[in-house]
């Protein structure tokens, strides 16, 4: 199972830019002049120089905010953020089935509080960062500026490039304020780790693993593929629930039913700010050791945890050494969601007239 993360945003936004640039890029194919493919090389210097140019005085903007589709701290947030988080949760939910929402129609909510979620983590990065002393520098932005125009030359030119942003649910101002957001958020995350407040120290890390904030769980995933599995692997996943409560062995049913086949058979150790999918972690964490819990919806599908004593348990060196990272990124998630917790958000009539169900 894919731990973390979703957001990443700009990666996620990437593979969908690719498969709708692919169209486009075919179309013009067709419309190209060949003529026009005898360009010298002295006209290829040229624009490079201007790209270089372009690329060092790209303004970089913050979202439209037009039609205001929610507020954080009294900013002004823009519906076509919104709508894209609003897109993404929903896809990340439903897996383009159609009957998921209408097997599972109290999700819909789910997919309002997570939009509203990275809505309000990308101003907890920024107002972090500020608090810190953390900024982008202007070489930092100038760079975010000149991958923008490489990535235009790569699909084909500007025009291919925006139509590619409009078909992922953005624009260019909001691609670019994501790339800050991201670069932002790596920079804030060493600002940590230098100080000490996220510690780089293998073995304080790992002493840390053994104290009460990081706990041992197992999963069973039941992943619906087509229309007709939503329903039928929900009814499963609350039978297995049933079988539990009268007392059979969530191993045994964990390697009978579950599709998660590299999952680790004792299961996952973790802390809070570890998963992508906070239903996910709520669950785990509402467990005492020995408890099973019921049907958790999440991204991965349709999940059953259970809750191990890692009395003894260690995590492996080769483990260790390729989730260190995931566990580091973990607190930072944890001190995004403690500054989120002191923001003021107000969701506003335009906002709560999105729909992305209907579509």
């Amino acid at each position: 199972m894919h731990r973390k993360r979703w957001i990443r945003k700009i990666a996620l936004l990437l593979c969908c830019m690719i498969l709708t640039a692919t169209f486009l890029s075919a179309c013009k194919e067709d419309e190209t002049d060949p003529a026009e493919s005898g360009e010298t090389e002295q006209t290829q210097q040229s624009a490079d120089e201007t790209q270089q140019t372009e690329a060092t005085i790209a303004p970089m903007e913050v979202p439209d905010t037009a039609d205001t589709a929610m507020t954080v701290n009294g900013e002004a947030v823009g519906t076509l953020e919104y709508r894209y988080y609003l897109t993404n949760a929903k896809a990340q939910l439903d897996q383009d089935l159609a009957s998921y929402f209408t097997v599972n129609p109290e999700m819909t909510t789910r997919v309002t509080e997570t939009a509203q979620y990275y809505v309000q983590r990308n101003r907890a990065v920024f107002s972090l960062a500020q608090k810190r002393g953390v900024s982008l520098t202007t070489a930092e932005k100038n760079e975010i500026a000149r991958q923008t125009l490489d990535e235009m030359e790569q699909y084909g030119g500007e025009d291919i490039f925006l139509q590619a942003l409009e078909a992922s649910g953005m624009d260019l101002a909001f691609y670019q304020y994501q790339a800050q957001v991201e670069y932002l958020e790596e920079k804030l995350l060493e600002s940590y780790i230098a100080d000490g407040t996220i510690t780089d120290d293998d073995a304080t890390l790992r002493t840390l693993m053994q104290g009460d904030d990081f706990i041992l769980c197992q999963h069973i995933i039941l992943q619906p593929t087509t229309d007709a599995e939503v329903q039928e692997k929900l009814d499963l996943a609350q039978s297995i629930v049933t079988r539990l409560q009268n007392g059979e062995d969530f191993e045994t049913l964990m390697q009978t039913y579950s599709e998660d086949t590299l999952a680790a058979p004792e299961g996952d150790l973790f802390c809070r700010g570890f998963w992508a999918d906070s239903a996910l972690e709520d669950a785990c964490f509402a467990l005492q050791v020995g408890e099973s819990s019921g049907v958790v919806k999440t991204v991965y599908g349709y999940m059953i945890v259970h809750r191990n004593d890692k009395t003894g348990y260690t995590v492996s060196d080769e483990l260790f050494a390729s989730e260190k990272s995931d566990y580091q990124r973990a607190v930072l998630e944890q001190l995004l969601r403690t500054e989120m917790a002191t923001q003021s958000v107000n969701l506003t009539e335009v906002g709560a007239a999105v729909d992305v169900f209907s579509s």
